[in-house]
């Protein structure tokens, strides 16, 4: 309806912006559905609302829909070297659903270290400045492989600049992300009620598949990652496949992992029911912790430990922080190198 054609190779994206800014323009909010086949995307031109992304909204009740992995949203050619995302949820955004479509960055070259699939958070002026709520994303299939030589960011980052842009409430479901340049999910700062469940993650390449760094302060805060799978290729940099600092409130529950789970300054943890077979590198354990790690529970779980030698459970005092409160109950350890079982 508003003039794009799948296929073609040329840029969509004004089309689209125009629907997505159409479907957003009233209180009830309405929905971008998108048919099946190859949609071209481009960075906005100085001057758009969101000059770093290719598609954007800051509006209420908004809903991309595509027909299944068959819709594909593609991000290709010469990035200029420049921070560009596919979908860009900007500050004030609330009841945004993102589903049944696949985004491709598998063409895209010349990117720069912030360039991502999925993004939330922009920078604001006055009023602009609000949080973002509600950001459901579902059955979405992610592509968004590193080039050799190039950076690249997320699959999906989540970012709360600041005290006035917190991004409260975020399901991530059901999805595949089958190769994340850095991670999977970054999560930055200023982010609570975080639902990770149901999704399957290939990192060939990537950094910690989950990735909290609560950096410039603003810590996380209630985090549920469940009932997922964690299938990581030998390339995937580091031991860990989820990674946390500076957290509270966290489940990490029911995940089947061949890589660990480090918690780094961390409250009221929970680690109950995963499956965790892998092959470490490192000194570090299958579960590692450091610093303070108040009320933590490790309960419930299956590890089994190959490679380098190191414990399957690690408390590690750092920068003077210790842990208290810890429960350690009920798990299946199966120590595979000269090493303790929990140190």
């Amino acid at each position: 309806a508003y003039g794009a054609v799948p296929g073609d190779g040329l840029s969509d994206r004004v089309a689209f912006q125009n629907a997505f800014d159409a479907a957003s323009t009233t209180g009830d909010g309405g929905t971008l559905c998108i048919g099946a086949g190859r949609w071209r995307m481009e960075r906005a031109p100085v001057g758009s609302f969101n000059r770093f992304a290719a598609l954007s909204t800051h509006g209420k009740h908004v809903t991309i829909r595509g027909a299944g992995p068959e819709t594909v949203l593609e991000l290709a050619g010469d990035q200029g070297g420049g921070a560009v995302a596919v979908i860009a949820i900007d500050p004030g955004a609330e009841h945004i659903l993102i589903r049944d479509l696949t985004i491709d960055t598998s063409a895209a070259t010349n990117t720069d270290e912030q360039t991502h699939a999925i993004v939330t958070g922009s920078a604001c002026t006055g009023a602009g400045c609000a949080p973002i709520r509600d950001l459901q994303i579902e059955r979405v299939t992610f592509r968004h492989p590193k080039r050799a030589g190039e950076r690249k960011g997320d699959c999906v980052r989540l970012l709360g600049n600041g005290p006035a842009t917190p991004v409260v409430g975020v399901r991530i479901a059901n999805s595949s992300f089958e190769d994340c340049a850095r991670s999977a999910v970054g999560i930055q700062r200023g982010v609570s009620q975080l639902v990770i469940t149901g999704n399957t993650f290939r990192c060939t390449s990537c950094d910690q598949t989950i990735d909290g760094e609560a950096t410039g302060g603003g810590a996380d805060d209630n985090i549920v990652i469940t009932g997922n799978t964690f299938v990581d290729g030998p390339g995937a940099q580091g031991d860990y496949a989820i990674a946390l600092t500076s957290t509270s409130r966290v489940a990490i529950t029911g995940n089947t992992l061949n890589r660990g789970i480090s918690l780094y300054r961390t409250a009221l943890t929970a680690v109950v029911g995963n499956v965790i077979d892998a092959a470490p590198t490192g000194p570090g354990g299958l579960i590692h912790v450091a610093n303070t790690c108040e009320d933590l529970t490790i309960s419930g779980n299956t590890l089994r430990r190959a490679g380098a030698p190191g414990p399957l459970i690690r408390l590690t005092p750092h920068s003077g922080g210790v842990c208290g409160g810890v429960a350690i109950t009920g798990n299946t350890l199966s120590q595979g190198t000269p090493a303790w079982a929990i140190y």
